[in-house]
């Protein structure tokens, strides 16, 4: 009488499925010789704990636009590349792998995020078994919207900021927002000008969101566009206006009939 427990090793016999034909062989022998044999058929399964493993799911970003030095995934920017490394058991093979359904491979980058917070990604690998085994990584998305001027207000003015439609100076004010994306983002901000028929924009000066600022440009008797240019980190927005000159009256040469 013998007692034998298959060993899961032998599932690397068969690393195409889950069950398979064991042939038991008795033998008996008297006085050194063999007297008779008997085999007899056993179906064998393999452990449902023999499933592929998965060693690694990893998340690493993709800037797509956003500084690098952020260290962080912004909504309607950033991508995820997800890496998973994978091994089959007991001689099986990996054949299929699927991140949350959509992404087939163990190398994928997502499209761009477009919703902030928690984002999961789930990972399915399958061997050559049809055996199965998930793993899962969660990032942070922050949001971000483009900055926003609002209250944007500008005059001609005198010196001492005196509104005046015949005055040579630029009086601005406006008040801007942008993203925080965790105390990452930044804003610059200038004033700029042009006459209405000119392409090329001037700079006034900078700007300090909220303050009401005076720039001494020298501006003619003509009518300029005038506006406030801010930038952060992912985008520059403008608030612009149209500065008309006041009343011109006409002057004629002495001694000129009317």
């Amino acid at each position: 009488s013998v007692t034998w427990t298959p060993p899961v090793s032998l599932a690397r016999q068969i690393p195409n499925d889950t069950t398979g034909i064991c042939i038991i062989t008795c033998e008996t022998f008297s006085n050194g010789e063999s007297v008779g044999a008997k085999q007899v058929n056993l179906d064998l399964t393999v452990p449902a704990s023999v499933v592929p493993t998965i060693s690694a799911f990893t998340a690493t970003r993709v800037d797509n636009g956003v500084p690098s030095s952020w260290g962080i995934y912004v909504k309607g920017y950033s991508k995820a590349r997800l890496r998973t490394t994978a091994a089959g058991a007991y001689g099986s093979t990996i054949q299929n792998c699927a991140v949350s359904g959509e992404l087939p491979g163990a190398d994928v980058t997502t499209g761009v995020l477009n919703t902030a917070g928690e984002k999961r990604f789930s990972v399915t690998v399958k061997d050559s078994r049809g055996r199965t085994a998930t793993a899962s990584v969660a990032i942070k998305v922050v949001d971000y919207s483009k900055p926003s001027i609002s209250g944007a207000a500008f005059a001609r003015c005198n010196a001492d900021g005196t509104d005046n439609d015949d005055g040579t100076n630029i009086k601005a004010h406006g008040v801007i927002a942008i993203a925080s994306c965790d105390g990452k983002n930044y804003y610059t901000a200038q004033v700029q000008y042009k006459l209405t028929s000119a392409i090329t924009w001037t700079k006034a000066g900078d700007y300090t969101g909220g303050n009401t600022s005076i720039y001494a440009v020298g501006l003619t008797d003509a009518t300029y566009d005038v506006r406030i240019a801010v930038t952060d980190g992912l985008n520059t927005v403008y608030a612009t206006d149209v500065l008309d000159v006041g009343d011109v009256i006409a002057e004629y040469p002495r001694g000129c009939a009317e």
